[in-house]
Protein backbone atom coordinates (compact mmCIF):
# COMPACT_ATOMS: atom_id res chain seq x y z
CA UNK A 1 0.00 0.00 0.00
CA UNK A 2 1.71 3.14 -0.67
CA UNK A 3 2.17 6.58 1.10
CA UNK A 4 -1.40 8.03 2.01
CA UNK A 5 -1.60 11.83 2.74
CA UNK A 6 -3.69 14.53 4.64
CA UNK A 7 -5.54 17.30 2.95
CA UNK A 8 -3.18 19.42 4.79
CA UNK A 9 -0.21 17.86 3.12
CA UNK A 10 -1.97 18.09 -0.18
CA UNK A 11 -3.09 21.38 0.21
CA UNK A 12 0.42 22.49 1.02
CA UNK A 13 1.86 21.03 -1.61
CA UNK A 14 -0.42 22.16 -3.89
CA UNK A 15 -0.05 26.16 -2.89
CA UNK A 16 3.42 25.89 -2.73
CA UNK A 17 4.46 24.87 -6.25
CA UNK A 18 1.67 27.31 -7.43
CA UNK A 19 -0.97 24.29 -8.56
CA UNK A 20 1.75 22.38 -10.53
CA UNK A 21 0.98 18.97 -10.11
CA UNK A 22 3.81 17.51 -11.42
CA UNK A 23 5.79 19.56 -8.83
CA UNK A 24 3.40 18.67 -6.03
CA UNK A 25 3.74 15.10 -6.80
CA UNK A 26 7.68 15.18 -7.11
CA UNK A 27 7.43 17.31 -3.87
CA UNK A 28 5.22 14.59 -2.08
CA UNK A 29 7.15 11.83 -3.54
CA UNK A 30 4.11 10.43 -5.73
CA UNK A 31 2.55 10.85 -8.85
CA UNK A 32 0.57 13.42 -10.65
CA UNK A 33 -2.64 11.03 -10.98
CA UNK A 34 -2.42 10.15 -7.50
CA UNK A 35 -2.09 13.90 -6.24
CA UNK A 36 -5.08 15.01 -8.58
CA UNK A 37 -7.18 11.73 -6.71
CA UNK A 38 -6.56 13.39 -3.98
CA UNK A 39 -7.51 16.97 -4.95
CA UNK A 40 -10.81 15.17 -5.74
CA UNK A 41 -11.06 13.13 -2.49
CA UNK A 42 -10.36 16.16 -0.30
CA UNK A 43 -12.64 18.53 -2.61
CA UNK A 44 -9.50 20.94 -3.29
CA UNK A 45 -10.51 21.72 -6.64
CA UNK A 46 -10.94 25.52 -5.49
CA UNK A 47 -7.45 25.95 -3.38
CA UNK A 48 -5.66 24.18 -6.72
CA UNK A 49 -7.52 26.98 -8.80
CA UNK A 50 -6.37 29.57 -6.40
CA UNK A 51 -2.88 28.79 -6.45
CA UNK A 52 -2.89 28.45 -10.14
CA UNK A 53 -4.23 32.46 -9.90
CA UNK A 54 -7.68 31.84 -10.61
CA UNK A 55 -6.90 29.35 -13.75
CA UNK A 56 -8.49 26.27 -14.52
CA UNK A 57 -6.91 22.58 -15.36
CA UNK A 58 -7.40 23.75 -19.03
CA UNK A 59 -7.21 27.53 -18.92
CA UNK A 60 -3.98 29.08 -20.11
CA UNK A 61 -2.22 26.17 -21.75
CA UNK A 62 -1.98 25.14 -25.28
CA UNK A 63 -3.33 21.69 -26.05
CA UNK A 64 -0.67 18.73 -25.34
CA UNK A 65 -2.21 16.81 -28.69
CA UNK A 66 -3.84 18.07 -31.35
CA UNK A 67 -6.90 16.50 -32.39
CA UNK A 68 -5.55 14.47 -35.48
CA UNK A 69 -3.38 12.74 -33.07
CA UNK A 70 -5.88 12.04 -30.72
CA UNK A 71 -8.36 10.58 -33.76
CA UNK A 72 -5.80 8.08 -34.51
CA UNK A 73 -4.70 7.06 -30.92
CA UNK A 74 -8.71 6.47 -30.41
CA UNK A 75 -8.94 4.92 -34.23
CA UNK A 76 -5.71 2.45 -33.64
CA UNK A 77 -7.04 1.41 -30.20
CA UNK A 78 -10.38 0.96 -31.72
CA UNK A 79 -12.14 3.28 -29.47
CA UNK A 80 -10.77 1.98 -25.86
CA UNK A 81 -9.54 5.09 -24.48
CA UNK A 82 -7.38 3.77 -22.15
CA UNK A 83 -5.09 2.36 -24.75
CA UNK A 84 -5.39 5.51 -26.72
CA UNK A 85 -3.96 7.33 -24.01
CA UNK A 86 -1.24 4.41 -23.07
CA UNK A 87 -0.31 4.73 -26.67
CA UNK A 88 0.04 9.14 -26.80
CA UNK A 89 1.39 8.99 -22.94
CA UNK A 90 -1.17 10.45 -21.08
CA UNK A 91 -4.39 9.63 -18.63
CA UNK A 92 -7.59 8.38 -19.90
CA UNK A 93 -9.10 11.43 -17.79
CA UNK A 94 -6.97 13.14 -20.79
CA UNK A 95 -8.65 12.04 -23.16
CA UNK A 96 -11.92 12.15 -22.03
CA UNK A 97 -11.55 15.82 -21.95
CA UNK A 98 -10.05 16.27 -25.21
CA UNK A 99 -13.69 14.10 -26.22
CA UNK A 100 -15.55 16.60 -24.11
CA UNK A 101 -14.19 19.84 -25.81
CA UNK A 102 -13.90 18.47 -29.31
CA UNK A 103 -17.25 17.23 -31.05
CA UNK A 104 -15.49 15.69 -33.59
CA UNK A 105 -13.48 13.43 -31.42
CA UNK A 106 -17.08 12.39 -29.90
CA UNK A 107 -18.12 11.19 -33.02
CA UNK A 108 -14.81 8.74 -34.01
CA UNK A 109 -15.17 7.55 -30.74
CA UNK A 110 -18.75 6.24 -31.00
CA UNK A 111 -17.71 5.11 -34.82
CA UNK A 112 -14.75 3.44 -33.53
CA UNK A 113 -16.81 1.71 -30.53
CA UNK A 114 -19.39 0.96 -32.85
CA UNK A 115 -16.82 -0.66 -35.71
CA UNK A 116 -15.60 -2.88 -32.60
CA UNK A 117 -18.78 -3.56 -31.82
CA UNK A 118 -19.47 -4.77 -35.69
CA UNK A 119 -16.18 -7.09 -35.81
CA UNK A 120 -17.82 -8.75 -32.15
CA UNK A 121 -20.56 -9.63 -33.62
CA UNK A 122 -18.99 -10.88 -37.04
CA UNK A 123 -16.90 -13.12 -35.22
CA UNK A 124 -19.53 -14.14 -32.62
CA UNK A 125 -21.70 -15.31 -35.67
CA UNK A 126 -18.75 -17.31 -37.38
CA UNK A 127 -18.53 -19.28 -33.93
CA UNK A 128 -22.14 -19.73 -34.52
CA UNK A 129 -21.54 -20.79 -38.40
CA UNK A 130 -18.98 -22.98 -36.68
CA UNK A 131 -21.21 -25.21 -34.40
CA UNK A 132 -19.57 -23.21 -31.02
CA UNK A 133 -22.68 -24.17 -28.53
CA UNK A 134 -20.96 -21.41 -26.22
CA UNK A 135 -21.55 -18.48 -28.89
CA UNK A 136 -24.81 -19.85 -29.55
CA UNK A 137 -26.06 -19.96 -26.31
CA UNK A 138 -24.57 -16.77 -25.32
CA UNK A 139 -26.74 -15.11 -28.77
CA UNK A 140 -30.12 -16.63 -28.16
CA UNK A 141 -29.89 -15.58 -24.54
CA UNK A 142 -29.00 -11.72 -25.75
CA UNK A 143 -31.09 -11.89 -29.06
CA UNK A 144 -33.61 -14.60 -28.36
CA UNK A 145 -35.69 -12.83 -25.35
CA UNK A 146 -38.94 -12.33 -27.04
CA UNK A 147 -39.12 -16.30 -27.98
CA UNK A 148 -38.52 -17.31 -24.60
CA UNK A 149 -34.28 -17.64 -24.29
CA UNK A 150 -34.29 -16.36 -21.07
CA UNK A 151 -32.93 -17.18 -17.72
CA UNK A 152 -34.52 -14.79 -15.59
CA UNK A 153 -37.76 -12.86 -16.41
CA UNK A 154 -38.06 -9.34 -17.21
CA UNK A 155 -41.18 -7.56 -15.74
CA UNK A 156 -41.77 -4.06 -17.05
CA UNK A 157 -43.79 -2.01 -15.04
CA UNK A 158 -45.21 1.62 -16.52
CA UNK A 159 -48.33 2.15 -13.97
CA UNK A 160 -47.75 3.82 -10.75
CA UNK A 161 -47.25 2.07 -7.41
CA UNK A 162 -49.35 3.21 -4.35
CA UNK A 163 -48.00 2.17 -0.90
CA UNK A 164 -50.39 2.58 2.15
CA UNK A 165 -49.34 2.71 5.97
CA UNK A 166 -51.31 0.27 7.99
CA UNK A 167 -51.28 1.33 11.12
CA UNK A 168 -50.60 -2.07 12.48
CA UNK A 169 -51.34 -1.23 16.51
CA UNK A 170 -55.06 -0.38 15.84
CA UNK A 171 -55.49 -3.78 13.70
CA UNK A 172 -57.20 -6.96 15.71
CA UNK A 173 -55.32 -10.53 16.02
CA UNK A 174 -57.88 -11.54 13.36
CA UNK A 175 -56.72 -8.94 10.76
CA UNK A 176 -53.37 -9.43 11.21
CA UNK A 177 -53.76 -13.11 10.67
CA UNK A 178 -55.57 -12.55 7.49
CA UNK A 179 -52.47 -9.92 6.42
CA UNK A 180 -50.18 -12.64 7.28
CA UNK A 181 -51.95 -15.13 5.13
CA UNK A 182 -51.12 -13.08 2.00
CA UNK A 183 -54.62 -11.75 1.68
CA UNK A 184 -54.55 -7.56 0.25
CA UNK A 185 -54.99 -5.01 2.78
CA UNK A 186 -57.57 -3.19 1.22
CA UNK A 187 -59.69 -6.23 1.89
CA UNK A 188 -58.60 -6.72 5.89
CA UNK A 189 -58.40 -3.21 6.69
CA UNK A 190 -61.04 -0.35 6.63
CA UNK A 191 -60.15 1.92 4.08
CA UNK A 192 -60.05 5.31 6.87
CA UNK A 193 -57.62 3.52 8.41
CA UNK A 194 -55.20 3.22 5.55
CA UNK A 195 -52.81 6.45 4.83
Amino acid sequence: MGQRYTAKQIRDAIVETKGVLARAARKLGCSDATVRNYVRRYELEDELTKARGGKTYSQGRKPRYTVEEVREAILKARGVLSEAARALGCTRQSLQGYVKKYPELADILTDAREHSLDVAESALMSQIDRGNITAIIFYLKCQGKQRGYVERQEIHHSGGITAEQIPWDKLTDEQLERLEQGEPAEKVVEPHLLH
